[in-house]
């Protein structure tokens, strides 16, 4: 089930990659060519704003900050937001210094080669015998899949508490398949297809995407096998980013979901800019404020 794999290119991080931003309308548009940063949708009165790729951005962490904003007040945004990739040191007040903000972003739960994993509970390893027994895991081919994968994010969206952002179309999918880096491990039963992991391969590093799967994968814990299976694969020479947990109400689990397969936490920065100030207090009064940047969209990014 493996394809014909697409090569690596060393110069862009796969979350920054054009065909990776072009698959990604439900966020918005890239703004300009060699620049991972979208034009996003969803305001009145001809405004827009902007934001760096999800979850995060290589090229933006290692931008010249005023460099970044000379391009921005180019295009009369109202605000822009972004997360800088994890495992970069950018220059805080570098960015300070040309009109952003910068903060915290959610903590990430990281694997780390040489260390060892947390003691696993008696229900972790139920858990993981249970997967092993039910699922067989392997490296796939995502073209030939992104029909299924669609089909199961879709439903995993209809069924969770989670933000527009990351309503991502079927399209999205296929899109996948063209982004050098980008590659899958899907989880298979007597039904076919059941659940899958996306991540992105940036030199020793692997980033995960998406982890998504149909119901009868939660009941069996296929992702407990899709995990474990990454981590076997990669975990002597590669850090291993698994993302972050949501503020929903799920986000507890997920996050002691993720720590079974970390070694460690790495907070990312968040960078911002409130580039017109006048347009933002119109859009409060239109839509409301909100104590989240940007102010005038609601918590689920609408």
């Amino acid at each position: 089930m493996l394809g014909k794999q697409r090569p690596l290119d060393p110069q862009i991080f796969p979350f920054d990659h054009p065909e990776f931003l072009h698959s990604t309308p439900q966020v918005g548009q890239p703004l300009e060519p060699g620049l991972a940063v979208l034009r996003r949708n969803g305001l009145p009165g001809g405004f827009h704003d902007s934001i760096g790729p999800l979850p995060y951005s290589q090229q933006l962490a290692g931008i010249t900050p005023e460099s970044l904003r000379r391009r921005l007040d180019r295009h009369e945004l109202v605000t822009f937001l972004a997360v800088l990739k994890p495992g970069t040191v950018p220059d805080r007040e570098a960015w300070i210094a040309a009109g952003f903000d910068v903060e915290p972003a959610s903590p990430q739960f990281v694997w780390r080669p040489g260390g060892g994993l947390p003691e696993q509970s008696a229900k972790t390893r139920y858990n993981l015998r249970r997967a092993r027994e039910q699922w067989r895991v392997e490296p796939c081919d995502i073209q030939q899949h992104a029909g299924e994968m669609g089909a199961l994010y879709t439903q995993l969206f209809a069924q969770r508490e989670m933000s527009a952002m990351l309503n991502y179309p079927p399209a999205h999918f296929a899109c996948l398949a063209a982004v050098p880096g980008i590659e899958m491990l899907g989880a298979f039963d007597p039904a076919g297809l059941g659940a899958f992991l996306v991540y992105a391969r940036w030199g020793e590093e692997v980033h995960t995407l998406h982890l998504a799967g149909s119901e009868r994968s939660c009941r069996t814990r296929a992702a407990y096998a899709l995990l474990q299976a990454l981590w076997e694969r990669e975990h002597a020479q590669t850090t291993l980013y698994f993302g972050g947990a949501p503020r929903s109400a799920n986000g507890a689990g997920i996050a002691r979901f993720k720590q079974r397969f970390a070694n460690a936490t790495e907070t990312p920065l968040l960078v911002r800019a409130l580039l017109n100030p006048a347009a933002s207090r119109r859009l409060e009064e239109q839509r409301g404020s909100h104590p989240w940047f940007p102010p005038y969209r609601s918590q689920h990014g609408d």
